[in-house]
Formats: structure tokens, sequence, C-alpha cells
């Protein structure tokens, strides 16, 4: 049986690196612990930047930075943000 930290070991060494959908986002997720994500809709962005680590199956991130060009930001600098894994799947 697996213990819960080296299963978080081995998802953390999994998800490292570049992910994005269609235009609209882009996440990377550097192996020292950094985040860096970028949103765009239409004519407004939003770049949000800080740590990131697994917990739990679970991604924890802590945001240090936020740069918008939106009239409303989505979530501030400090704000904690979990995000549950589900499912892994290889790439092609």
């Amino acid at each position: 049986m697996t213990s819960c930290g080296s299963r978080d070991a081995k998802l953390q060494k999994q998800i490292v690196g570049n992910w994005s959908r269609d235009d609209e986002f882009q996440m990377m997720l550097s192996s020292g612990g950094s985040f860096s994500s970028h949103w765009v809709y239409s004519n407004k962005s939003v770049t949000y930047q800080g740590n990131w680590k697994v917990q739990d199956a679970s991604i924890v991130m802590e945001l240090t930075n936020c740069i918008a060009r939106v009239r409303y930001i989505l979530l501030g600098s400090g704000a904690l943000k979990n995000i549950r894994l589900l499912e892994q799947t290889p790439p092609n």
C-alpha cells in the first residue's frame, strides 16, 4: 500500500509542466513549486502567480500576485485555491 505522502509526491512530479485549454487558458507548474496561469477572455486577461503543492491528491495554490486587465479581480493575492485531481491521462 502506498502512503498518501508518496502518492502526492508522485502526482506532483507527473503534473509539472505547461498546461493549456484552447486559447483561453495557459498554466505553468514548475518543479520548484511556483506557478503562473494566464486567462484570456475577448479583450480581458488575468495572470495569476504563486506557489503550489499537491496535498491529499489536490493541488493547493497560494496566489502571490495578480495582473489583471479587467474591471474586477477574480481572486486576490493570498487567496488559496484547491483543485481536486480526479484522473491523470498519459499524453499520447
